[in-house]
């Protein structure tokens, strides 16, 4: 009786993790599902709101790694890695945040502000549902660039690769996206909310300060860790990345090395 016990609880146990495993599978499959489908409808420009609503219905550890796959790799986080070594502007230039196709979006400002536009719905959402997020996806973002300069490949996909990865490590250390969290953080010195205004209608010095650096509670980026990370490795957009950490931290730069 005890030996038939044992064998039905061993039962049981395998069972729940293969239940378990094919929910998991389900779950991958759907949020992929979903985020090809916001990816096609802001790109016809339609509404993200119910797509965004199922996503944030989703097990939240899926939709999080899933999300940053798609957004700085390959966009399928169920693919299987290719046996052929590709360098890593072949491997990472198809992430929705790194457009591949230079025909038809430029590595220049009016590119990033498409791209922008296209996502930034569901860069807030995300950030809402995990509070890890932006973190997760900057240390992803700068390990990319890392890797890519270390490898010495520049070829213009590399280039490109480079360019949109800095200029979204820009965005997300940015006051412009912390004060989507904090709208306080987007008064300037003359009491006015940029938030409140068309970003269309930003003037210049108003752009510049939406731009600037800025540490939030609400986006907690290790900028300390990831400076003691950079120490020594990368090129010379890692050292861009490096000084504008610095800058930001000031007095507050701690080494944990």
């Amino acid at each position: 009786l005890r030996v038939a016990s044992l064998q039905f609880l061993e039962f049981l146990f395998e069972r729940f993790w293969d239940v378990k495993t094919e929910q998991i599978g389900a779950a991958v499959s759907d949020v992929n599902s979903l985020l090809s489908q916001y990816k096609s409808a802001s790109k016809r420009n339609e509404s993200t709101r119910e797509i965004c609503k199922n996503l944030a219905s989703s097990p939240r550890s899926v939709v999080t790694s899933c999300a940053i796959k798609f957004l700085v790799h390959d966009g399928d986080c169920s693919s299987k890695a290719s046996s052929k070594q590709k360098q890593p502007s072949e491997l990472y230039k198809r992430g929705a945040l790194i457009p591949g196709n230079p025909s038809t979006i430029l590595s220049d400002e009016k590119g990033f502000e498409y791209i922008l536009k296209r996502y930034k719905q569901i860069l807030f959402e995300l950030q809402m549902m995990e509070d890890d997020f932006s973190l997760l996806l900057v240390v992803e973002i700068i390990g990319l660039i890392v890797s890519v300069e270390e490898t010495g490949v520049k070829d213009s996909s590399a280039e490109r690769v480079l360019w949109f990865a800095l200029r979204w490590a820009e965005y997300f250390s940015s006051r412009e996206f912390a004060s989507s969290f904090d709208s306080s953080l987007a008064v300037n010195s003359k009491g006015v909310n940029l938030r409140e205004k068309a970003q269309s209608k930003w003037k210049v010095e108003e752009k510049q300060f939406m731009s600037e650096g800025i540490r939030c509670r609400h986006i907690r980026i290790p900028f300390n860790g990831i400076l003691d990370e950079l120490e020594g490795r990368g090129g010379l957009l890692s050292r861009k990345i490096e000084q504008r950490f610095r800058d930001i931290l000031g007095t507050g730069r701690r080494s944990f090395k």
